[in-house]
């Protein structure tokens, strides 16, 4: 019954990341976040739901067009964030088939962007760059982190609950770096 229970804690753990890279990707993208939840429905094991990003209607896409790349990039970022959080936070626990959807999702928005599979894999491969980058900044891995465990002990936030607890942890973060001297006085 341990076993289990440890092997539970660990996967919830493991969502919570998941979900959590999901929303500090959506916050940094300036993406409005409606709910963050790690209560498994629907065949899925959590949820994030953001607001709209406005994709582009119909069948032409103008990749030339910078809003209409830069919403498909935001979509597409939010998309693989959290799969890489979750292999960042717990390597032992990292499946891609735990993060399929997002993953089809990304390569859906990325060919729709670009018509063939070489630079949609191209614009994959640079977008998950980015995103690693955009994760592995260390205030949002510090976010990344301080979401999970809030999200673990509440399972369930709204929106605006996410955005008051990140631009708390956010201040206190800032706050406790300002203190060590980590960060200059302006």
């Amino acid at each position: 019954m341990k076993r289990r229970s440890r092997r539970m804690r660990r996967a919830l753990r493991s969502i919570a990341f998941h979900e959590s890279g999901h929303a500090i990707a959506a916050w940094c993208l300036g993406v409005r976040i409606k709910k963050l939840t790690i209560v498994s429905s629907a065949g899925s094991l959590g949820h994030f739901h953001h607001g709209k990003i406005h994709h582009p209607r119909g069948p032409e896409f103008d990749m030339d067009n910078d809003r209409m790349r830069a919403r498909m990039e935001k979509s597409i970022k939010i998309s693989l964030a959290g799969g890489l959080a979750q292999r960042k936070a717990a390597l032992g626990s990292y499946q891609l088939s735990q993060w399929r959807y997002d993953y089809e999702q990304a390569v859906n928005a990325a060919m729709y962007c670009c018509g063939s599979a070489r630079t949609s894999e191209a614009f994959l491969k640079y977008l998950n760059a980015a995103t690693e980058d955009l994760l592995d900044q260390p205030l949002n891995q510090k976010l990344v982190r301080a979401l999970a465990h809030e999200l673990l002990r509440r399972r369930t936030l709204k929106g605006k609950e996410v955005k008051t607890f990140l631009i708390s942890e956010f201040n206190t973060i800032r706050l406790n770096a300002l203190a060590a001297r980590a960060i200059p006085c302006e």
